[in-house]
């Protein structure tokens, strides 16, 4: 695209931010961390660990994911109970948009 000055500008921006991020992340104590339930999937109840592509920016952030459990087939999400997220009982839940997730984690929170 020829813009060789704006790609530098914007990846120069990006850098500074990531590490300003990381400063002020590092400084939360431990006994601060939020523990995390990343909910996928129409219900919210496929999820990925930590280390995976798509939980990478809870692990930059220093949430405690409370999903242990293993990728499926090809990093593929893990389908878990809803039993096992209530166990969990995560700080936060993030999820995506939909209807079916929306009722899943409104219940979650019901209980």
């Amino acid at each position: 695209m020829d813009r060789k000055e704006r790609a530098k500008e914007l990846g120069d921006y990006c850098a500074k931010a990531l590490k300003e991020i990381k400063a002020t992340v590092d400084k939360i104590p431990t006994d601060k961390l939020v523990c995390v339930y990343y909910a996928e999937g129409p219900k919210g109840l496929t999820t990925d660990p930590a280390g995976s592509r798509h939980t990478e920016v809870l692990d930059f952030v220093r949430g405690i994911n409370v999903a242990q459990v293993q990728t499926g087939l090809d990093s593929m999400p893990t389908g878990v109970s809803l039993e096992q997220v209530m166990i969990w009982n995560p700080d936060v839940i993030i999820t995506g948009k939909g209807k079916g997730i929306i009722a899943a984690v409104n219940f979650i929170i019901m209980l």
